[in-house]
């Protein structure tokens, strides 16, 4: 079993370029897929069969506040890559990459004595799991 690490490393590629900086705080990915569930007349009360559905992948990150550049990833159409190092970015480390992502929304977090956040939200075609 592995120790556990800290997910502060992550890129977004657009057109193959790097876009933006920041301190990331936090970040994930959600995967599910849609299961129907059939059932016989007078069974036994457990599924006769499972049809696997359609699948979906939203992601979440919360970073530091830097400029507009992830704002105008909301706004604008251009599909973004996005690339999640779970134990940073060493050669043969996990690689979590979400593909053809559309971002679908943005919140600004500017408490008290903490520095101005923004947080963002994803949906991808794929995510493949490989590694750096």
């Amino acid at each position: 079993m592995s120790s556990p690490v800290k997910p502060i490393h992550g890129v977004i590629m657009v057109g193959g370029t790097a876009i933006g900086a920041g301190l990331v705080t936090t970040s994930g990915v959600t995967i599910t897929k849609d299961v129907d569930e059939f059932y016989g007349i007078g069974g036994s009360g457990e599924p006769s069969a499972l049809i696997q559905g359609h699948r979906s992948y939203r992601g979440r990150f919360s970073k530091a506040y830097i400029d507009t550049v992830y704002a105008n990833l909301v706004l604008g159409t251009a599909e973004a890559e996005v690339i999640l190092y779970p134990k940073g970015t060493a050669t043969g480390n996990p690689k979590i990459t979400c593909g053809n992502c559309i971002f679908s929304g943005e919140d600004f977090s500017m408490d008290e004595d903490a520095v101005v956040a923004e947080g963002l939200s994803f949906v991808a075609k794929s995510v493949t799991f490989g590694t750096a």
